[in-house]
């Protein structure tokens, strides 16, 4: 049984981690990465004392219940105002500029319906009715939702298991490599790593098998965002493959 990486450092004295390129790339970001536009956006829309004409219709809390006021708080709902995401120059293209360079990728984009709407935007986007995908068998609710949708035939990798906690360790890649010798017309491998128990998987090597047979490689790395910015976690998925990392999920 291949050991896999759990995603939590090793016992040692405490010291500072520090945000490092992608070892894979070094890409010189265009802004610097202590800017919060978004942030700086909403100071500036708080200061102008604007008045709201827009959506969401509690016009910057004003029509709001005084109940659901005291519970969410006026702070937040004076903040909650539309965001222009059509076009080139907004403050959240700036800070999604920011992000791709943080995590090394060429593009990354803000998701407002919850993480699941990248697994459903993505495998509908790549897929066809009959596709086979090679899934792991620990998929998020979400991708085999979207299975469902596009119609592909999912070709399941079970996880191997703790021998006594019955744990998953995480898909070893000789599995995936059986599955895509057995389904040689594959179109797809999609992993969630890690996991929701913190296992993360080999995608090193699955990335490398996975790519020698032109089949792409697509993980849902909805709690690893932290994982490129400690040396002692497992590493994160290289830049080159497909991935998503939903920062507001796990990262602070």
């Amino acid at each position: 049984m291949a050991v896999a990486h759990v995603a939590v450092p090793a016992a040692r004295p405490a010291r500072v981690a520090t945000v490092r390129p992608h070892p894979t790339r070094v890409r010189v970001p265009s802004r610097r990465q202590d800017e919060v536009p978004i942030v700086d956006a909403l100071r500036r829309y708080r200061a102008a004392s604007t008045v709201s004409f827009a959506t969401p219709g509690h016009k910057s809390g004003a029509a709001t219940d005084p109940l659901l006021r005291s519970l969410l708080g006026a702070d937040i709902l004076a903040s909650d105002v539309w965001l222009n995401t059509v076009d080139r120059d907004t403050m959240v293209a700036q800070a999604e500029e920011l992000a791709a360079a943080a995590w090394g990728a060429d593009r990354s984009f803000f998701l407002v319906n919850g993480s699941s709407a990248g697994n459903h935007a993505f495998l509908l986007a790549a897929l066809r009715p009959g596709d086979e995908v090679v899934v792991g068998r620990d998929l998020h609710q979400s991708m085999l939702a979207a299975l469902v949708q596009t119609g592909a035939r999912p070709i399941y990798v079970a996880p191997r298991l703790h021998p006594t906690l019955d744990v998953g360790l995480g898909i070893d890649p000789t599995d995936v490599a059986a599955a895509l010798h057995a389904h040689p017309a594959a179109k797809l491998v999609a992993l969630v790593s890690p996991t929701y128990w913190g296992v993360a998987s080999d995608l090193a090597a699955i990335a490398t098998v996975a790519h020698s047979r032109g089949v792409p490689l697509y993980v849902d790395e909805a709690w690893g965002p932290h994982l490129p910015f400690h040396r002692d976690l497992p590493p994160f998925i290289a830049t080159s493959h497909r991935r998503r990392w939903p920062a507001a999920r796990t990262a602070p």
